[in-house]
């Protein structure tokens, strides 16, 4: 079972599920992304769990780091990489979420926030899709997400702690 649901389980490599672009999509301003984790065994390199972007840039992604078991939002355009603190075991569920309100960004670990950094720009907004487990022309998650979910706003610290709560 998953934390809300029944979870989307990816093998790595390639596997896991996309979203077709659409305008939508395309998010260059207040944004804010969330979604349950698992990992079940550690990908080779970075595996990008949440995120819209390819070849021609990356619009925004939360993406994990086997070495040092750290998570991050990234962007490109402007450039933004902001690590978190926490860090992410193997089998264990995380709540990992990104809030941008106009040029703050936030990123909550378990509904805590857990860093923040000014963005100095807009991100690229590329026509690629939204990937769920694989994205972006790096290896692919390996373990189990749930209850992903993007939103056109900057969710408030109480709102981010009920989408914890949920579950």
């Amino acid at each position: 079972p998953g934390k809300i649901g029944r979870p989307l389980h990816t093998a790595g490599g390639t596997s896991g599920a996309e979203a077709a672009d659409a305008a939508d999509l395309r998010i260059t301003g207040d944004l804010t992304l969330a979604i349950w984790v698992r990992k079940t065994a550690e990908a080779p390199e970075w595996a990008c769990v949440l995120g819209k972007g390819g070849d021609d840039g990356r619009n925004y992604g939360i993406w994990l780091e086997p070495g040092t078991k750290k998570w991050m939002y990234q962007q490109y355009g402007q450039a933004l990489d902001l690590m978190a603190g926490k860090l992410v075991e193997v089998g264990q569920w995380y709540h990992l979420a990104v809030t941008i309100e106009k040029d703050l960004v936030k990123v909550y670990t378990n509904g805590v926030l857990d860093g923040e950094k000014q963005r100095l720009g807009l991100p690229s907004p590329p026509t690629a899709a939204v990937g769920l487990g694989y994205a972006m022309n790096h290896t692919g998650f390996i373990g189990d997400l749930d209850d992903a979910r993007i939103y056109r706003r900057a969710l408030s610290a109480d709102e981010i702690r009920a989408l914890v709560d949920l579950a």
